[in-house]
């Protein structure tokens, strides 16, 4: 659980240091900038998801469960920033 904590900070940093380049300045460039970060957000969920699924197929339940835990934590810091 410790390494997705530390996934997630990783992928918040990156996006972070993407915004500090583009000097968001405007009410209206955070929110396209949020949109933008919030589908890749789910597109991230949808790609750890169908890795889930090969993992349940491979009966590989240790890299199932990590993925799990990945999903959770990605799926937090989208219920943390893309709420309607």
């Amino acid at each position: 659980m410790k390494s997705v904590h530390l996934l997630v900070c990783a992928l918040t940093l990156a996006v972070s240091a993407s915004a500090k380049a583009q000097e968001i300045t405007t009410a209206a460039e955070a929110q396209d900038f949020l949109d933008e970060y919030c589908v890749a957000l789910v597109n991230e969920i949808s790609k750890a998801v169908d890795r889930q699924k090969g993992h349940a197929e491979r009966e590989e339940w240790d890299k199932f469960m990590e993925q799990g835990a990945w999903i959770a934590g990605v799926s937090d810091v989208y219920g943390n920033l893309c709420k309607d």
